[in-house]
C-alpha cells in the first residue's frame, strides 16, 4: 500500500510539472474576475506567469514524520498530573493482622487495624471488606470482624472518594484457628466399663 501510494505522488507531479512546463496563466473573464489556467480562452488577453518547479522528495515518509511531544511538557497534563497527586495518599497499610498471620481465636472474632498517611480528607471514606464482601464504611481505621469460620480469610480496605471511585487499596490474607464444634473443652476421659462382667463375692 505504502509503494502505491508513493508511485501516485510521484505521477501527479510529474503530471503537474509537464502542466506547467507548456504554461500556466492568468486572465480577466467576461465579469473582470481573475482567473487561472493552463489553457486561456482564445479571446482572453492572458499573462504567463512562472511558476517554480516542483521537487519530489523521494522516501518522504521515512524522511517526515510527526513530532511526538512527551506528554511532560503539555501544560495540561501537568496541571491534571498536579490536581490528581495532590490529594493523593501516600501509606495505607496493615497494622494487624499481619500477612499470612496464623490468629488463635476461638470466638472466630478478629479485629483490623490499618494505617493511614495523611489523614483521611472530607468528604472520603474507608471501607473494609472480608472475603469480597464489604462490611464497613466510614472513618474509621480499625474494624472487628466477628464470628469467622476457621481456615484462611482475606480483608481488603479501600480509600474512597465522595463519587466512590478508589483512591487507594490494600488487602492482607490470614488463617483463624480456632475449635472444632465437635471438641469439647474440659471433657474428662471416662473409663471403660463392660456390663458383662458381674462383681461377686468369694466364697468363705
Amino acid at each position: 500500500m505504502k509503494t502505491i501510494t508513493h508511485w501516485l505522488l510521484i505521477l501527479s507531479c510529474t503530471f503537474a510539472t509537464a502542466a506547467m512546463a507548456e504554461g500556466f496563466y492568468k486572465w480577466k473573464d467576461a465579469h473582470g474576475n481573475t482567473q487561472y489556467g493552463d489553457q486561456p480562452p482564445a479571446n482572453a488577453k492572458a499573462e504567463r506567469m512562472n511558476m517554480p518547479k516542483l521537487t519530489v522528495i523521494e522516501n518522504y515518509g521515512e524522511q517526515w514524520k510527526p513530532v511526538n511531544f512527551p506528554k511532560e511538557s503539555d501544560p495540561y497534563q501537568q496541571e491534571e498530573k498536579a490536581k490528581a497527586t495532590a490529594g493523593a495518599y501516600t501509606t495505607l497499610s496493615f497494622i494487624a493482622p499481619k500477612a499470612n498471620q496464623p490468629i488463635r481465636a476461638n470466638d472466630g472474632d478478629v479485629s483490623a487495624i490499618i494505617s493511614l498517611k495523611p489523614k483521611l480528607k472530607p468528604g472520603h471514606a474507608i471501607t473494609f471488606s472480608i472475603d469480597g464482601k464489604e462490611v464497613a464504611k466510614g472513618s474509621s481505621r480499625t474494624n472487628n470482624f466477628t464470628n469467622l469460620a476457621r481456615g484462611d480469610h482475606t480483608i481488603n480496605v479501600n480509600i474512597i472518594n465522595e463519587s466512590g471511585k478508589v483512591l487507594k487499596s490494600q488487602s492482607v490474607t490470614f488463617t483463624v484457628l480456632r475449635f472444632s464444634k465437635l471438641f469439647k473443652k474440659n471433657s474428662a476421659v471416662k473409663p471403660a466399663t463392660n456390663n458383662n462382667v458381674a462383681s461377686s463375692t468369694p466364697n468363705q
